[in-house]
């Protein structure tokens, strides 16, 4: 079989979204799937995108995927940002809580439910 098709039923994904997800037309993908050149910026296009091994790619050695990345709390919470577009306040709240130890964040969850149940026009409790 192919790997540019084994790699998209592994997926379980349609050539118009592997074409999507790469920069190509289905036509284009249907084309490599019936044994067309592909070339570099494709193959580059479809490592990156699917962290598939290159070696796997070019000669069907070796496993499909490269092995998970560790992403520190950080590069997740920079992801979360960008995916929800988080206005910087709010992004500023998440990078402070996940620096907190467990009481602390008890707290932060407590101030939160008691902010959650008072109406929307009680003032804030004085310090």
């Amino acid at each position: 079989m192919n790997r540019i098709k084994e790699l998209r039923q592994h997926l379980g994904i349609s050539q118009a979204e592997l074409g999507r997800r790469i920069g190509a037309k289905p036509t284009t993908i249907s084309g490599y799937e019936r044994g067309g050149n592909i070339p570099e910026s494709a193959k580059v296009a479809i490592c990156n995108q699917f962290r598939v091994r290159r070696e796997w790619l070019e000669t069907g050695g070796g496993d499909i995927f490269l092995p998970p990345v560790k992403k520190t709390p950080e590069d997740i919470l920079a992801e979360v940002r960008e995916h929800l577009d988080l206005p910087p306040l709010a992004y500023d709240v998440l990078r402070a809580y996940i620096t907190l130890n467990d009481e602390q964040r008890a707290k932060v969850k407590e101030v939160i439910a008691m902010l959650r149940s008072a109406p929307a026009n009680m003032p804030p409790p004085e310090s």
